[in-house]
């Protein structure tokens, strides 16, 4: 998959968060994120139903991690590192989820 992590983005912007998440939330997609799944870890066909689980499940961090940063623009400097760390946290376990 020529779309996956693998890859590097040339990223060109004003606003270049905008395009960042533009991208991540290619992989809350469930059948994207199973494409690049199967493209880092080629598991057997037996295996679908937990392909999809793993992909549902990144999806989830994902748009649990983006709300995290939304919020953490609109609070003050006492609760913005906790929602920060959360967000990064989010990101992370998407990560781990994508490829383990």
């Amino acid at each position: 998959m020529d779309d996956c992590i693998w890859n590097t983005t040339e990223i060109l912007a004003e606003v270049p968060g905008t395009k960042v998440w533009q991208l991540i939330r290619r992989f809350v997609d469930p059948d994207f994120t199973m494409r690049a799944i199967r493209d880092i870890h080629s598991p057997p066909e037996d295996q679908d139903r937990n392909v999809r689980k793993q992909a549902v499940q990144i999806g989830y961090c994902l748009r649990q991690a983006e709300e995290y940063f939304v919020a953490s623009s609109q609070v003050s400097l006492a609760t913005r590192p906790l929602l920060l760390y959360y967000g990064a946290a989010g990101l992370a376990m998407a990560l781990v989820l994508l490829h383990k």
